[in-house]
């Protein structure tokens, strides 16, 4: 979330399903134009062993 390059797309994973909604809030207030938050399984990532909570911020 803090880049210089302040690039307009992101993808981020957070360790806890209770912190995806609260970040993908934080990107659309900074202002990215499109970004996806994940969570799966106690990972900070898409997984293939566990069901994957997304929130996207879809394009503008």
């Amino acid at each position: 979330m803090i880049n210089p390059a302040h690039p307009p797309l992101a993808l981020i994973g957070v360790y806890s399903p209770e912190l995806v909604l609260p970040i993908a809030e934080t990107l659309r207030v900074l202002g990215y134009e499109r970004a996806a938050v994940v969570h799966s399984g106690g990972m900070d990532e898409v997984s293939l062993h566990a069901p994957t909570v997304v929130a996207e911020l879809p394009q503008r």
